[in-house]
């Protein structure tokens, strides 16, 4: 997928680990899972919150053996840890929320991929339900 990604929209702007957010090394927070993110309008990158060095991250979710149900490896290899949300939730939204306070608009409404908006309107619907 991250190499089908960066073929469409680019390299990612920041790729993180969950054990940058994890204070526990038996926590959920410290594996080895990179999570790659593109962001727009000026999102500034995570900051590490953890007190994890990475040393004792597990590779759990790397290392996964298959399984016979392939629904049951994909919901655990797309697994977000808590104190990654946790860092987005209070990086992010402080960012966006600082922006608001100022009466400035961080993330502007933008076409930033024209090329991906169908140039008609799908068939089968009226006016009023767009």
């Amino acid at each position: 997928m991250l190499g089908y990604a960066q073929q469409m929209i680019g390299k990612p702007n920041q790729t993180v680990q969950p054990w940058w957010f994890g204070t526990d090394e038996n926590g959920p927070d410290n594996v080895k899972k990179a999570t790659c993110w593109w962001t727009k309008g000026g999102l500034p990158a995570l900051r590490r919150t953890g007190t994890l060095d990475g040393s004792t991250a597990r590779d759990e979710v790397f290392k996964m053996a298959p399984t016979e149900d392939p629904e049951e490896r994909r919901m655990a290899r797309s697994k977000f840890t808590p104190g990654h949300a946790a860092a987005i939730a209070r990086q992010w939204g402080d960012y966006v929320m600082d922006h608001k306070r100022l009466g400035t608009n961080p993330t502007p409404k933008m076409n930033l991929h024209p090329e991906y908006v169908p140039a008609t309107r799908p068939t089968g619907g009226s006016d009023a339900d767009a």
